[in-house]
């Protein structure tokens, strides 16, 4: 036995203590109990290998749910040769997907990894590489694990908000405003003034457009955000020294005032965005800042092209003596980094600095962009880690104070939504946590921002609970799970919590509060399963003695006996074994191992005796 024990040791499997624990009444009796131990990871090991998983199970819930179809003749052997014989079609698993509203670039990859010799269907071995997709996105799609479940009502409500968006005719052309602040370019003169366009891509991947969303148009100003993201993840304490934080005076954009510590208000404004422009990779030569910039747009908006609009940057450049006057006059305040010394690399700095106001994307494109930001930084299309989470906050809180210049005020007590506007008619809003959305429409208030786009705006936080400081007790429409927003599964929540972290005094008063002890979260995890997951035995004992069920089964078909086995002292387990069996539940009566007048320290090691518990049919 000693042996046997040894040799599980060194695989991983087994961990022997150095000392007798309590209820061990001698080395002879410590030796049975590895004995028993073994022999209980044997049989689970047994039965993973014969029926698989409880996660493979439950995938093959979803195979069957998906029509498959028997490729080979004959029957089922033993529940389990079934899966190696049925097989379903991809355009099933594709129209679940859709169904969900999957963006098509993820389906696409999907089919790729899961039906590499393309031949239409799909076997339940290949559909467990599900598992091991580098985007989870179809396979919590499929488990209805997303952000947004409701897939159907959702863009539904978005195209009644579109088409009350239409018909609005009010504001001025967006050349007119570009003529009157200098910052006209050929291609605002073809742009349709009453065209319109609308994309969504939420966290996970989930995608929604109407419109004109396909068309290259020039980002502008929306590259702002961009550029600070990427100088903030490269050199943040240099562009901390040179650039405030702040929400700009009276002057807007095109401000030359400083704040009070004598730097630019932010990085959305004139002076501001040169100043960072000019800290991103500064040692590199031109074309290798250029291709930079390029690379991490591409990541930004996964599978749709990018561009750069020569004819903008060169109209740009030749009329930029606007442009010209804020950089030098920064440079006379000692804002721009030393390597800008002489007129040519003044020069360079504005031409690097018109090139990102210059790249050409689509409204789809931008949507999945400001998504990026919504998800921490990551792209929910690839999965590409492309900004930092602590430099998306930043970003985001920036975009709140200071994305519409001096109406950005005004936005943030209306609409509560980061969010960033340009003189093209574009308006980003980025919903953390939730999803990103590009509108684009040509017209233009006073300010300079596009009149559909503030009041698709308006209409979205009416409908939905996105302003951030919606309470919780709001009647707008939620866009997460319902199982978020009932206030039972928040008490549920409640209790796990206590759980988890082994507190006893706080389930104690959740039971006073008539809450159940076997109240589970959206996974079906109870109290029971997260404290005997964290260890923490005093928990699991109160627990079991308010009556907790260690047969109710999670999500994955896991039992916190399933856990306690592994975890609890084997003289303990020693008589729960004996008692334990696959169609019973399990469930202690009460005992006196934490009155009110005991400590847990005194508590009772016999809690789990053969007296103490008793077996009752779960039918």
């Amino acid at each position: 036995e000693r042996k046997k024990e040894r040799k599980m040791e060194e695989e991983g499997m087994f961990r022997r203590s150095n000392q007798i624990r309590p209820g061990l009444k001698s080395p002879l009796h410590a030796e049975s109990m590895s004995t028993i131990s073994c022999t209980v990871m044997n049989m689970e090991t047994q039965a993973r290998t014969e029926h698989g998983s409880n996660k493979d199970r439950h995938l093959y819930e979803i195979f069957k749910t998906l029509n498959p179809i028997k490729t080979e003749g004959g029957e089922e052997e033993n529940g389990a040769i079934v899966y190696l014989r049925e097989r379903i079609h991809n355009k099933s698993l594709v129209k679940r997907l859709k169904k969900c509203g999957i963006h098509d670039h993820i389906i696409k990859e999907s089919l790729k990894a899961l039906d590499k010799e393309k031949l239409g269907t799909i076997s339940f071995r290949r559909f467990l590489y599900m598992k091991e997709l580098s985007n989870e996105v179809p396979e919590r799609a499929l488990r209805e694990r997303l952000h947004i479940q409701e897939w159907k009502p959702l863009t539904d409500i978005m195209e009644e908000l579109y088409d009350m968006c239409e018909p609005i005719r009010e504001g001025r052309a967006v050349w007119e405003n570009a003529h009157d602040r200098g910052e006209f370019t050929p291609e605002m003169a073809t742009l349709d003034p009453d065209g319109f366009g609308v994309a969504v891509c939420t966290v996970d991947g989930q995608f929604w457009a109407k419109g004109n969303t396909d068309e290259p148009i020039t980002v502008g100003r929306c590259a702002f955000p961009m550029a600070y993201c990427m100088v903030e993840d490269d050199d943040p304490s240099e562009l901390g020294k040179r650039v405030g934080h702040e929400p700009a005076g009276s002057g807007g954009a095109e401000t030359f005032e400083f704040d009070q510590n004598g730097k630019p208000y932010n990085p959305f404004v004139t002076g501001g965005a040169l100043v960072t422009s000019s800290l991103l990779k500064p040692d590199l030569e031109r074309a290798d800042r250029f291709d930079i910039l390029m690379e991490t747009w591409r990541k930004l908006t996964g599978c749709y092209p990018v561009s750069f609009d020569n004819t903008s940057y060169l109209y740009g450049m030749q009329h930029a003596g606007h442009i010209f006057s804020h950089a030098w006059y920064l440079k006379a305040k000692g804002h721009f980094p030393s390597h800008v010394q002489t007129a040519v690399e003044m020069q360079k700095e504005v031409e690097f600095y018109t090139q990102h106001q210059s790249i050409s994307t689509s409204v789809a494109a931008l949507s999945v962009g400001a998504a990026t930001l919504a998800n921490g930084g990551s792209n929910p299309l690839t999965r590409t880690e492309v900004f930092s989470q602590e430099t998306v906050q930043q970003c985001m809180s920036l975009m709140f104070t200071c994305g519409l210049y001096d109406s950005s005020g005004k936005f943030a007590y209306k609409i509560g939504i980061p969010a960033k506007s340009s003189l093209h008619g574009i308006l980003l809003l980025v919903i953390p946590n939730v999803m990103g959305v590009a509108i684009w429409s040509p017209r233009l208030d006073e300010s300079g921002h596009s009149m559909r786009g503030t009041a698709f705006a308006e209409a979205l936080v009416k409908k939905f609970a996105l302003h951030c400081f919606d309470s919780a007790r709001t009647e707008k429409m939620s866009l997460r799970q319902k199982v978020y927003t009932t206030p039972a599964m928040l008490v549920a929540f409640e209790m796990c919590e206590a759980g988890a972290s082994g507190k006893v005094s706080e389930i104690r008063m959740l039971l006073l509060r008539n809450v159940s002890v076997n109240a589970s979260d959206y996974d079906g995890r109870s109290a029971l399963h997260l404290a005997a997951e964290n260890g923490h035995m005093e928990t699991v004992k109160y627990l079991l003695s308010q009556g907790a069920t260690v047969g109710k089964k999670d999500r994955w078909g896991v039992a916190p006996m399933d856990i306690l086995q592994r975890r609890m002292d084997k003289a303990q387990l020693e008589d729960l074994l004996s008692y334990v069996c696959p169609e019973t539940e399990v469930r202690v009566k009460r005992t006196s191992f934490l009155r009110e007048d005991s400590s847990p320290s005194s508590a009772d090691t016999s809690v789990l005796s053969p007296e103490n518990i008793s077996c009752e049919n779960s039918g």
